[in-house]
């Protein structure tokens, strides 16, 4: 069986298409991006939803990466954003000033 990620180190594009939420134009360093979805730390009720890129799970494949460019403002302090996958909650972050973070989550997950 082929995979288009024949080597399972490599990142999958972890957006591919918008499901639901708000966009905004917004400058991007890709060519063919120019949008970008807005959830705001308002009222709890933002959200937004995307899907990747197809992910194969070859057998005795331990992890998978994706990769999409963020960014999060920060300038009403520390709030709180939970990613889920397919329904699930995987993890919870909020919004930082560092420079660098990383956030575990649920089956070993990690947000960097």
């Amino acid at each position: 069986m082929s995979s288009p990620h024949p080597d399972s180190s490599q990142p999958i594009q972890g957006y591919s298409r918008t499901l639901s939420g708000t966009t905004m134009n917004y400058p991007s360093p890709l060519p063919d991006t120019q949008s970008a979805l807005l959830c705001r730390a308002s009222d709890g009720n933002s959200a937004i939803s995307w899907a990747s890129a197809p992910v194969l799970v070859e057998p005795g494949q331990k992890e998978i990466a994706l990769i999409w460019l963020a960014g999060l403002g920060c300038n009403l302090g520390e709030k709180r954003f939970t990613l889920s996958v397919n329904g699930r909650e995987l993890l919870v972050f909020t919004t930082s000033s560092a420079d660098e973070w990383t956030v575990a989550g649920k089956d070993n997950s990690r947000l960097v």
